[in-house]
């Protein structure tokens, strides 16, 4: 009888610590609705797929904690789907926010979303997202409808643009954003909201806003944060060199001197970019001893920080040679990554892609043992680390599977 009692405890004590977070219901999507529309709630959908790595850490980490829990199974019906199977593609086509994974939607019973989050940093940031859907002021439909009888307060501009990103309605953001701050002056920047709504939308770098925002920091600073402005210029410089990068026709002078400038603004806070800049140059230009010489340059430099920082470089460097099979054909270039790849194994022996890289590299000599092996050390390695593999690295695995 003791036994049968502890037993029972256990079942108890093992069901209650289960039920304490958010309790999904196994019903259609149509099923919620109904009962969603009989209780007078919302439904609470979670959008997930297998593969989405945010979207097991919410399951296994946030969804079951016990506040969370007590406020989603008070205030909503709440189901998850995938949204690769079964009713998922469906319900996957009849909402645009659901672009991105995860997606949490708040929907009423009629089948419109009424508020929507891409995330959850903790419990109380979903709590509070979860407060908004049933706050009338901060809904969608709501917001929309103050919206179009001619409401444009900075206040509301800015609850209104957020919800439209979270949305996932890209264009309605970038749209009616640009539209509130083409009517304003560049002396109506100077105030905390329309600041944060600036920082949203406009990161043109030689643009007239930006270009006020540095002429008139402190100002902006006293509004606002030197940490918020010091972002935003950041970013918005960082924009714009990106896209200098990436223009084919770019000569190497005007580049070189976007860089300088870069750096001279933001000195190592911008290192990692500027970087970037001058080897993906190199590598679309074809000039290879250039791109050797400066990555070994790098590398040096960055062995003489730290071992850790020497095998990161390793890794940023190696990458765009060792699996682009068009490689093959540049003198030295695989006894170059060889020797890095061994070289960072040898310092930090738990990193992963050393060996991936390798693998691309016996792939291509040829060498289906060596190949083999070292794919295989990559994915246990992979496996250790709890990481999953990306689409690209798939393929490469994949392919040299089959040799």
């Amino acid at each position: 009888m003791k036994k049968i009692l502890i037993s029972l405890l256990v079942v108890l004590y093992t069901s209650s610590a289960f039920a304490q977070g958010i309790e999904f219901e196994h019903i259609t999507f149509d099923e919620a609705l109904a009962k969603a529309k009989t209780e007078n709630k919302l439904v609470f959908l979670d959008c997930y797929t297998a593969w989405c790595g945010p979207c097991k850490w919410l399951a296994k980490t946030i969804f079951p904690i016990k506040e969370v829990g007590d406020y989603f199974n008070k205030n909503f019906v709440n189901i998850k789907m995938d949204m690769e199977k079964g009713e998922g593609p469906r319900v996957q086509k009849m909402y645009s926010q659901i672009n991105s994974y995860p997606t949490l939607l708040f929907i009423n019973s009629n089948g419109a979303v009424v508020h929507a989050i891409k995330a959850a940093s903790d419990a109380s940031s979903l709590i509070e997202e979860a407060k908004k859907a049933l706050d009338p002021s901060k809904r969608i439909d709501v917001m929309e409808a103050k919206y179009e009888s001619g409401e444009r307060a900075s206040g509301f501009m800015l609850n209104y643009l957020v919800a439209i990103a979270n949305q996932g309605n890209k264009e309605k953001f970038e749209r009616l954003g640009n539209e509130y701050l083409s009517n304003l002056s560049n002396e109506d920047l100077i105030d905390k909201t329309n600041f944060e709504i600036l920082r949203m939308l406009d990161f043109e770098y030689e643009g007239s806003r930006c270009l006020f925002v540095k002429n008139h920091k402190e100002e902006f600073v006293k509004v606002s944060s030197i940490k918020e402005v010091d972002q935003y210029l950041f970013y918005a410089h960082t924009t714009y060199v990106g896209k200098l990068m990436s223009k084919r026709e770019v000569t190497f002078e005007a580049l070189d001197e976007a860089l300088k400038n870069y750096l001279s603004e933001f000195s190592s806070r911008g290192e990692g970019i500027a970087r970037m800049g001058y080897k993906e140059y190199y590598l679309r230009h074809k000039m290879f001893d250039a791109y050797f010489n400066l990555t070994n340059k790098y590398i040096a430099n960055d062995f003489a920080i730290s071992n850790e920082e020497g095998v990161y470089c390793i890794i940023s460097s190696v990458y765009g040679i060792a699996l682009d099979s068009e490689s093959k054909d540049i003198e030295g270039a695989d006894e170059w990554v060889i020797s890095n790849c061994e070289r960072a194994i040898k310092l930090s022996p738990d990193t992963a892609e050393p060996y991936l890289f390798l693998a691309s590299v016996y792939k291509r000599q040829n060498k289906k043992e060596l190949a083999v092996e070292k794919v295989n050390i990559y994915l246990d390695k992979m496996k250790v680390l709890g990481m999953e593999l990306k689409h690209d690295k798939l393929e490469i695995v994949e392919a040299i599977k089959a040799m």
